[in-house]
């Protein structure tokens, strides 16, 4: 797997050989509502490329970028659907939701004293099971083809007992994705909170998949889409009458835009804010999107922002 990423990496790197300026073609949305960016597929890059390569991609002189990523999308958009009252009280709370996810599925009452934080095995492994078990999985069982239960001490017998109690915890969760799955089935479509309507075709097993996925998914790119517009576009952007900002890349749960180096951060920011962090009313259930920030400047350094 990190020899194809790697592959992957080299290839584009390939093609911006010997190019001063490269703009990404940015394809039309995919039938998840997510979008492509290819030639080259930065979104693709692995983390530490960007982290390591600050020269390599950066802003004009003339500008600078700001960069944000809605915390735990999927997971707020999915917990807006079902109404989950634990992890709405989670969210609410301000509590790191994998380490709560890690609790529940360990049976801790308490963290243990070897605890490291957000770079504890044991909680990447619980936001891998949120991800994926808990959120989409229409079979308990397939927590048992995760990589790394063993490593953290859950055998087969122990990972099936940890996903049950974690589902027991959280029943509103169940009976969504339940409830969902029968409703595509049954009407062979799927629609975001907005009411972006997807057709669904193929066996039973597929269609169940991919309707949940376009409710979770499709509703986040609903909103990356709203949060675009009302940054970006000529004429309907927040920003008018100024310069409009432009967008250098659109990610599934984030975005990097560009402004004019006219524009003070101190100015951009807190509007930004507005837009981007704001409560969404999903299907009767208010919840809020949090962003992280980042500031790139021209020669390619990058500021975390509070």
């Amino acid at each position: 797997m990190e020899l194809t990423k790697m592959e992957g990496l080299r290839r584009a790197l390939v093609e911006m050989k010997d190019r001063d300026v490269i703009y990404p073609d940015m394809m039309p949305t995919q039938a998840s509502l997510r979008w492509s960016t290819v030639r080259p597929a930065l979104v693709t890059f692995d983390r530490r490329f960007w982290q390591s390569s600050r020269c390599a991609i950066r802003p004009f002189p003339w500008e600078w970028w700001l960069e944000f990523d809605l915390q735990a999308a999927e997971s707020r958009m999915f917990t807006g659907y079902s109404g989950d009252p634990g992890d709405l009280q989670l969210y609410q709370s301000g509590l790191d939701i994998h380490t709560e996810t890690c609790k529940s599925l360990f049976g801790w009452s308490t963290l243990p004293p070897d605890w490291k934080g957000k770079a504890d095995l044991r909680r990447t492994i619980a936001k891998n099971i949120r991800f994926g078990p808990y959120q989409y999985a229409k079979d308990e069982r397939v927590i048992l083809t995760m990589p790394g239960l063993d490593v953290v001490g859950l055998d087969r017998h122990a990972a099936l007992a940890a996903i049950r109690r974690l589902f027991a915890a959280h029943p509103h969760t169940v009976l969504f994705k339940q409830r969902t799955w029968e409703e595509c089935i049954r009407t062979h479509q799927a629609r975001t909170f907005m009411g972006h309507r997807r057709m669904l075709w193929g066996k039973a097993v597929d269609v169940a998949k991919e309707g949940l996925n376009h409710k979770i998914q499709g509703g986040i790119a609903n909103i990356i889409a709203w949060i675009l517009i009302q940054m970006c576009h000529p004429t309907l952007s927040q920003f008018l009458p100024g310069p409009v900002p432009r967008l250098i890349v659109n990610k599934h749960d984030g975005a990097i835009v560009g402004f004019p180096a006219r524009y003070e951060l101190t100015e951009v920011l807190p509007r930004c804010r507005e837009i981007v962090e704001r409560v969404w009313e999903i299907e009767g259930t208010s919840i809020h999107f949090p962003a992280d920030w980042v500031r790139w400047t021209s020669d390619g350094e990058r500021e975390k922002l509070s």
